[in-house]
C-alpha cells in the first residue's frame, strides 16, 4: 500500500544518506600527540573493569591505540587499532582479543537482567579504507571467531518445547507440567567463525550443542 511504499523510500533515502556521509580525518595531520593511561578501576555503565592500561600516539596523520588492555569479569581484554589519514580516504586497521570473560555477570550489568552466560573467547581482524561511510562498509575485510563454553541462551527454552509438543501428543499431563521451567537454553558448547570479503560476511561452522539438541549451521 502507500504508506508501506513511503516507509520503505524513507528507509532507501536514509540508508543512502548514511553511505554518502564523509569520512574526513584530515584534522589528524595537524597536530601530534601522545597519552599512557593507567586506572586500577573503573566503572561505566554499571561494567567494573579493573587494571586498565591505555596507550595512544597521534603522528603524522596515524592515530594509534597500542594497545588498550583491562580485565573484566574474570577475562582479559587486549584491543588494537590504526586509523590514519590517506590519498583514499581514511585507512582503519582494529584487531580484539576477549579472554575467559565471564558472559553472566558483563551481559547482567549492560542490560539490568540475564541474557547470556557461560565462558567466552571472543577475536577479529577487520581492515578497511574509503572515503565515505558506504566506501568503508564495502571494503570492510577481515575474520571474527567465537567460542563460548558451560552457558545458556535466557528467554526461551528449546528442551521444553521438544517436550511440551511431546507431551501433548500423548496427552501426558504429568509431563507437560513437567515440562514446563524456567526460560532458558543450556549449552556445553557454542563456537563460530566468519570471513568478511569486501563487506559480505560468510560463516561456515556455526556450532552449538546442548543436553536436548545438536546445531550447525552456515550462511
Amino acid at each position: 500500500d502507500e504508506a508501506t511504499d513511503d516507509k520503505d523510500d524513507q528507509e532507501a533515502g536514509a540508508s543512502a544518506d548514511i553511505n554518502s556521509t564523509e569520512v574526513d580525518l584530515s584534522a589528524l595531520n595537524s597536530v601530534n600527540a601522545k597519552a599512557d593511561v593507567s586506572i586500577g578501576r573503573l566503572q561505566a555503565n554499571r561494567v567494573v573493569t579493573e587494571d586498565v592500561e591505555l596507550k595512544l600516539r597521534l603522528n603524522d596523520g596515524t592515530l594509534r591505540l597500542a594497545p588498550l588492555s583491562l580485565n573484566l569479569y574474570s577475562g582479559t581484554l587486549r584491543m588494537e587499532a590504526t586509523v590514519a589519514d590517506s590519498p583514499g580516504g581514511a585507512n582503519i586497521q582494529f584487531s580484539n582479543r576477549l579472554t575467559a570473560l565471564q558472559l553472566g555477570p558483563l551481559t547482567e550489568a549492560l542490560m539490568e537482567k540475564p541474557t547470556l552466560s557461560g565462558l567466552g573467547n571472543v577475536s577479529f581482524d577487520l581492515t578497511s579504507q574509503g572515503k565515505t561511510v558506504g566506501q568503508l562498509r564495502q571494503a570492510l575485510n577481515g575474520k571474527l571467531s567465537l567460542d563460548l563454553a558451560d552457558g545458556a541462551v535466557y528467554g526461551f527454552n528449546v528442551a521444553k518445547i521438544l517436550r511440551s509438543a511431546q507431551a501433548r501428543r500423548s496427552g501426558d499431563e504429568a509431563a507437560l507440567a513437567e515440562a514446563k521451567q524456567e526460560q532458558r537454553t543450556d549449552f556445553a558448547a557454542m563456537s563460530a567463525t566468519a570471513v568478511i570479503n569486501n563487506g559480505v560476511l560468510s560463516n561456515r561452522d556455526l556450532s552449538l550443542m546442548s543436553p536436548a539438541l545438536r546445531l550447525s549451521g552456515e550462511g
